[in-house]
This record gives structure tokens, C-alpha cells and sequence, in this order.
């Protein structure tokens, strides 16, 4: 397990130490409202209860929101949701990186502060041109919520950014996490990101798949990631997408295809084993061990899913386990921005320090819950 002193807002003490996590995300700003109807979501046309990015149309939504609306700012990003609550978690014990692009603007003043204050290290490249990405999360009666998001600067991370400095976060990880949203706009980044640790040993390697439709169009991307990652994430309606679109499942049956049968397809998709590590071990391997598991050798995919109130599938090429979730009263849910953010951040949580995949499936949810019963993606103060 990794030790080394850490100076909370800055960067580490020990410049060679370990580091917990290093995440490739979109950078974003978000701008949290709550709403009382769907007004403001039908007159820019949006989804009820999704993710997008803005069209050109839909640009007055940001200072509609600004001018008539008490907002609440919350650093967001899937990726920095995710390293934000494990920060917290993990009582910033070790140092935990985001990795983007912002500009030098208020809202990057904003997301760099509030960084800060959960004690997350950025290594930021900066653009000239374009301004910090920004989300409005509307949370709707009931706590679901629409995001609207224009990335921005964040769009703009390419080869040439990937600096020394930040191949070197990587050499020292225990989990590097590479976000689908970022990957889709800047692919030789995330390759190159991916390669730079798949046969460091040490190094869990961790690809989520975002959003559906992401899985739609980037399927092809997604498959040559996951070809150099031992764990994948991401809902049931991400996971089904991209099974399709990767011809995994017959047409005539898809959507009567058990999700476990889906994460095991998904598991089985091709895999480069890496070459250097001492001892590989498959899942199997863990069963009933009583000492600490070392995640970064198991040399099979495990594919995670979350499906809701039905709870997480796991799954490897050959087997699939079901961990049921526990049920929270309605009334106690008042945003699910981010949950499933905050259930791979408590996942994380107990991978870092070698417990079994139950333990880590249980505080996952058990961080979700917290999470939903909280406006906007957090942990209680």
C-alpha cells in the first residue's frame, strides 16, 4: 500500500512518492440549479433525465441560468467527481491528480479553488482561446437531473500536452483512470496514456464508458482502449450500447439478454496481457483469500456495472455476480448528479488498499447513497 508525506493543497512533499490515483477527464464547471417543473428543460429542448453537450441553439441556457437562477458551483466532471469523493475518502492520505484542460478565466479561478479544498493536485494545461468547460446540472422534483454541458477548453487536450510531468504521475500511480468523455475528443492522449502504464506493474488500469451515446459513436475507440485496461465501468444502458454496437449480441434477442450475459461479452473483448508484470492473477485467484488482493495484477478484464435500484453486476469473461442494492426512500433523494462518480469513487476506496470485490461494490453503493441525499455531486461537510 503506498505511504508518503503529503502537503494538502500543493504538490507532494516527496516529488518520487506514490500517488493514488492519476484521472484524464474533462475539466468542467458545474452550475447546479433546482427546478420546479420542466419549463426550462423543454425550451431548450433538452432531455429529461440525460447527459449532453449543448448545440449552438441551446448556448443561452448558461446565461439564462446565470441571470434568473440562485446557482451553486460544484468542480464537475465525471473524472474529477470521481477523484474529489475518493480524496475526501481517503482523508487525502496520498496524492490524487486530475488531468485537463481549463482556461485562465473566472471559471477556471472557480474550478481550481474548489479543487483545492478537497485536496486534489491538477496538472492543468491552459488554452488561449477557449473558455473552461461548463455544466448546468438541473435538478429536477425527485432529485433526477439534466446535464448540459459545453467542455470548452477541455476539448482541446492533445498529444502535445502530454508533458513529461504527467507520464511521470502515471509511473507513480496505483489506479489511473482514463474518462470515456475525454477520451472521445482526445483519443492518441488516451492511448498514449494507457500504453504508458500497461505494463508498469503496480498500476490498475481503468476505463469508464461515460455516457450512451459515447458507446454509439466511439465504439471502435473504446475497444482499443479497453484493450490495454483490467477494469471497465459504466450503467447498464452503456454497456448494452456498446455490446451492440461491437456485434456481441444477436439483434433478434438484445434486449431480452441478461446484463450479466452483456458484462461477460464486454469482459471477453480482446485484451493485451502486459509483459512485464512478475505474477499475473485472474479473479478466481482471490477467492476466499484472506490477505490483501493486488488489483493491479489481475491479467483478466472485470467489467463493473451499475444498474440503479436493481444494484452491480461484476463480471469476468467466464463468471458474473450480482450485488444487490439497498433500498432509499424517495424522499431522501434530492440529486443523482454523479452517482455513479461516487460509487467508483468508494470503489476505488477499497481497491487502494487491497480489500476483496464485495467490500468494494458495498462501499461504492454505500458512497452513492450518501451522495444522492446531498444537491450536487458530494460528501457531506
Amino acid at each position: 500500500m503506498p505511504s508518503g508525506s503529503i502537503n494538502g493543497h500543493g504538490r507532494d512533499e516527496d516529488s518520487s512518492g506514490p500517488v493514488a490515483i492519476v484521472a484524464f477527464g474533462n475539466a468542467l464547471l458545474d452550475m447546479s440549479i433546482s427546478v420546479k417543473d420542466d419549463s426550462l428543460i423543454h425550451k431548450y429542448g433538452l432531455p429529461c433525465d440525460a447527459q449532453i453537450e449543448v448545440t449552438n441553439e441551446q448556448q443561452g441556457l448558461f446565461s439564462e441560468v446565470i441571470q434568473n437562477y440562485p446557482v451553486e458551483y460544484v468542480a464537475g466532471g465525471s473524472a474529477q467527481n470521481t477523484v474529489r469523493i475518493l480524496s475526501r475518502l481517503i482523508k487525502n492520505q496520498w496524492p490524487s491528480y486530475v488531468i485537463g484542460k481549463i482556461a485562465h478565466d473566472p471559471a477556471g479561478i472557480i474550478l481550481q479553488k474548489l479543487l483545492a479544498q478537497d485536496g486534489v493536485r491538477t496538472r492543468y494545461v491552459f488554452d488561449e482561446k477557449l473558455p473552461t468547460g461548463c455544466c448546468v446540472a438541473i435538478v429536477r422534483p425527485g432529485g433526477t437531473r439534466c446535464l448540459a454541458a459545453n467542455i470548452g477548453a477541455a476539448r482541446e487536450f492533445n498529444k502535445e500536452n502530454f508533458v513529461a510531468d504527467m507520464m511521470d504521475l502515471i509511473d507513480r500511480a496505483r489506479i489511473l483512470y482514463v474518462e470515456g468523455f475525454f477520451a472521445s475528443h482526445s483519443p492518441d492522449v488516451a492511448m498514449a496514456a494507457l500504453s504508458r502504464g500497461h505494463s508498469r506493474e503496480g498500476l490498475v488500469r481503468v476505463v469508464s464508458l461515460s455516457a450512451q451515446y459515447i458507446c454509439l459513436q466511439s465504439h471502435s475507440l473504446l475497444r482499443r482502449l479497453l484493450s490495454y485496461a483490467n477494469l471497465v465501468v459504466g450503467n447498464e444502458d452503456e454497456f448494452r450500447a456498446l455490446a451492440g454496437r461491437a456485434g456481441l449480441l444477436l439483434v433478434s434477442s438484445a434486449e431480452c439478454e441478461s446484463i450479466a450475459s452483456v458484462a461477460r461479452k464486454v469482459a471477453a473483448l480482446d485484451y493485451i496481457s502486459p509483459v512485464n508484470q512478475f505474477k499475473s492473477c485472474r479473479l478466481s485467484d482471490f477467492q476466499g483469500s484472506t490477505e490483501a488482493w493486488d488489483w493491479s495484477k489481475l491479467n483478466e478484464r472485470l467489467a463493473v456495472v451499475t444498474c440503479g435500484a436493481s444494484g452491480v453486476v461484476c463480471a469476468t469473461r467466464s463468471e458474473s455476480w450480482l450485488f444487490p442494492a439497498e433500498k432509499l426512500q424517495p424522499h431522501l433523494v434530492k440529486d443523482t448528479t454523479g452517482a455513479g462518480d461516487a460509487f467508483l469513487a468508494g470503489f476505488f476506496s477499497q481497491l487502494l488498499v487491497g480489500r476483496p470485490l464485495d467490500v468494494c461494490v458495498a462501499t461504492g453503493q454505500q458512497t452513492a447513497r450518501i451522495v444522492i441525499t446531498q444537491t450536487g455531486c458530494r460528501l457531506p461537510v
